[in-house]
């Protein structure tokens, strides 16, 4: 949970966020009075991460977002979710964007905590978003960019993990 929530969420935010986003979101991230969502992973993905059917639609004021993630690292008890959807399916990979929400905002909801075997401690849920309309203020780095943000979150989040699991840490 903890590499979840530092090494994916708070970096990508430092390195591809906005000043407002950083100043906004960062302070709380950093001395845990937030909690935030890493939400990537679909249920029909499979082993291709960028198959994703999560999408945005641009509006007139921002987005839209229709979709389910699943398996959401500490989706039930966080403040904010840092979503990747498709913005346009034609591009594959670099169709997909990111956005930062709130986890109140209209639209989005958190299912239940789903149960498992190990790790119990860490809550993990589906997120579903139904019409999720959000400021273009939302998007994290440019359009089209959630492949390099999933990858530079990525890299951080496996070396930490990878230096846990041999005892390294």
């Amino acid at each position: 949970a903890l590499a979840s929530q530092i090494w994916t969420m708070q970096l990508a935010l430092d390195r591809f966020g906005t000043d407002e986003q950083r100043q906004r979101y960062l302070p709380g991230l950093a001395s845990g009075a937030a909690i935030a969502a890493f939400a990537m992973s679909e249920h029909g993905s499979g082993s291709d991460a960028f198959a994703l059917t999560t999408r945005a639609e641009r509006t007139d004021d921002g987005y839209r977002l229709s979709g389910t993630k699943a398996w959401v690292t500490l989706a039930p008890v966080c403040d904010l979710v840092m979503v990747f959807a498709t913005l346009d399916p034609s591009l594959g990979r670099w169709g997909v964007s990111v956005f930062i929400i709130d986890a109140d905002t209209p639209g989005l909801t958190i299912q239940p905590n789903r149960s498992k075997m190990g790790r119990r401690t860490t809550p993990f849920a589906d997120v579903v978003f139904d019409g999720c309309e959000i400021p273009a203020s939302a998007r994290l780095g440019a359009e089209g960019a959630g492949a390099a943000i999933f990858s530079a979150a990525m890299e951080t989040e496996r070396a930490f993990l990878l230096a846990g699991s041999i005892g390294l840490l």
